[in-house]
């Protein structure tokens, strides 16, 4: 249920093209997955990493798309 609520959270924003927010939504899903909070039924050390890796990667994508609208915006106002 906790992992759903922050995937659909990052779509939201996703969806808003809000990619700074939207990065900011991994960051918490990143850490409680590490720890196994959600995606596991076992709450220990590195338990979730390849869920970890997933938002992680997330993110990164999340904040590149937001520098490179950023970008894009600088560019189309001139």
């Amino acid at each position: 249920l906790i992992s759903s609520m922050f995937i659909v959270a990052m779509g939201v924003y996703i969806i808003d093209k809000n990619f700074l927010k939207a990065f900011l939504w991994t960051l918490p899903a990143c850490v409680l997955s590490f720890f196994g909070f959600i995606h596991s039924g076992v709450i220990k050390f590195a338990i979730g990493w390849k869920f970890s890796l997933f938002y992680l990667a997330c993110g990164i994508i999340f904040l590149l798309a937001h520098f490179k609208s950023k970008k894009d915006n600088s560019i189309l106002t001139g």
